[in-house]
C-alpha cells in the first residue's frame, strides 16, 4: 500500500496544482479583461479629448483666416482710397500749374 498511497498523494498534489492553476488562470483572465475596459474607456477618453482639441482648434483657425481676410479687404480699400486721393492731388496740382 506504500505505492498507491504515495500515487493518491501524487495525485492530490496534482489536483491541487491544476486547482491553483485553475484559480491564477481565472485572475489572469480578469484581469486581462479589466485591463482591456481600462484600455477602450481611456480611448474614449483620449478620443473625445482630441476631437474636442481639434474642434477648438479648428475655430481658431477659422477665426484667423476671417480676421486675415478682412485686414486684407482693409488695406485693398486704403490702398484704392490712396489711389484717389493721389489722383485728386494730381488733378489739383496740374489745374494749379495751368493757372500759373
Amino acid at each position: 500500500m506504500g505505492r498507491l498511497g504515495t500515487l493518491e498523494q501524487e495525485i492530490n498534489v496534482l489536483k491541487t496544482k491544476r486547482a491553483n492553476n485553475s484559480m491564477a488562470a481565472a485572475r489572469a483572465e480578469e484581469t486581462a479583461t479589466m485591463a482591456r475596459d481600462k484600455a477602450n474607456e481611456a480611448k474614449q477618453i483620449l478620443d473625445g479629448q482630441l476631437t474636442d482639441k481639434f474642434n477648438e482648434v479648428q475655430q481658431r483657425v477659422d477665426t484667423k483666416a476671417k480676421a486675415v481676410r478682412d485686414a486684407k479687404k482693409k488695406a485693398e480699400s486704403l490702398r484704392d482710397e490712396a489711389k484717389e486721393l493721389l489722383n485728386d492731388a494730381r488733378n489739383k496740382l496740374q489745374r494749379l500749374a495751368g493757372w500759373e
